[in-house]
């Protein structure tokens, strides 16, 4: 179906790397001077109906390149690989069972990266996770993680770990590891910009997708989110498990649970000053920014879906129709201590306009009782 160009939709979904002039086009295309990748770009069409149909967004974390010795490289792979109860894939489709034989692999990449024994300033290898929600198809899911890493890593050796229900007691979320050699063939170092980090998450949209699994890459501002969710090392701190069984990372556990734990008894005081005093908590310099960005994002909303609303195709006018739906009913711009303060607030209400109620039933009773 063609449809009219709709610039309001393109601005509230932009192409990842649309600032760089004759470096996006619809579909396919070589990016050079970096990794030499390909990618699948999805249209703003694409990415709303994603969003108003609240299709799971993709989770891409590209690692740093911290891996620095030879040994740290095993142990990275033993660890995606569950000390070998988890087959590997490496770059060329073979799959490698048990320690030995990927520790082969390994060994040819300490000869070509020139690893030798000790630590190097610089990083020999990265982790890549590509996540999705629980209840993904398995088998569409490493499909689509196949061919992004076939279609993103193309050059480069790295092996392929799928961390599935089926084949992880711990894993309850579908995950792929991707352990990189951050030298291909030719002896160049992989170097990313940000753009084309989000290039490479669409990418993994647009892979599963092609696979039948429902997916998107958007930005949270274009979605109209503004809270923060917590660090995965907060969320480990929460949970109360080690992040590693080295001594050095349980300290580290420990000043990060004593570090948040006094962030949140600070946020609880300060709303239950706020509370106890009727007072409101003032907008701190990135909420008032979030603010401007929020009404950026309705005035495009709005714009898009009117465009939308206008044209002759019916598909477009239904996406339309969604779009007002969706964007009238995103939540305040707020903090978190904002959030609780207002629920409390509204709970009160509630509670008063309960009592008022009350005393009107029981005054009506006692009146009708002296008659």
């Amino acid at each position: 179906m063609a449809s009219n160009k709709n610039p309001f939709l393109d601005d509230l979904f932009p192409d990842p790397m649309r600032a760089r002039k004759a470096r996006i086009f619809k579909g396919f295309e070589k990016v050079s001077n970096t990794a030499a990748f390909r990618f699948s770009a999805l249209s703003s069409k694409v990415k709303a109906e994603g969003v108003v149909d609240r299709r799971a967004e993709v989770m891409f974390r590209f690692g740093q390149a911290n891996i620095k010795s030879y040994l740290h490289t095993i142990k990275a792979a033993d660890y995606i690989a569950r000390n070998g109860d988890i087959e590997l894939i490496d770059q060329s489709g073979n799959c490698l069972q048990g320690k030995a034989e990927y520790r082969k692999v390994l060994y040819e990449w300490k000869l070509l990266s020139e690893m030798g024994d000790g630590t190097s300033k610089r990083g020999h290898a990265r982790r890549v996770i590509l996540s999705m929600p629980a209840g993904t198809d398995e088998e569409k899911f490493k499909r689509a993680c196949s061919q992004w890493a076939e279609d993103m890593l193309d050059g480069y050796d790295y092996l392929l770990a799928f961390h599935l229900p089926g084949n992880d007691k711990k894993t309850t979320q579908p995950h792929c590891h991707v352990l990189l050699r951050t030298k291909n063939r030719e002896g160049k170092r992989i170097h990313l910009a940000n753009d084309e980090l989000s290039a490479m998450r669409e990418h993994f949209a647009a892979c599963l997708l092609k696979n039948g699994i429902e997916a998107n890459a958007t930005r949270r501002w274009s979605r109209g989110k503004t809270q923060q969710g917590i660090s995965q090392a907060e969320h480990h701190v929460l949970n109360n498990r080690r992040m590693s069984e080295q001594d050095r990372a349980r300290v580290y556990a420990i000043a990060k649970k004593r570090e948040l734990l006094k962030r949140q008894q600070a946020q609880v005081e300060k709303v239950h000053s706020a509370f106890r005093d009727g007072k409101t908590i003032p907008d701190s310099p990135s909420i008032q920014k979030t603010k401007k960005t929020r009404k950026t994002v309705a005035y495009l909303a709005e714009q898009a879906s009117r465009k939308l609303l206008d044209s002759s195709y019916a598909e477009e006018q239904h996406l339309g129709r969604k779009m007002q739906d969706y964007y009238s009913k995103l939540e305040p711009v707020e903090s978190a201590e904002q959030k609780t303060l207002r629920q409390l607030n509204e709970v009160k209400q509630q509670q008063i306009k309960r009592m008022q109620a009350m005393r009107k039933r029981l005054k009506k009773g006692s009146q009708n009782l002296e008659k």
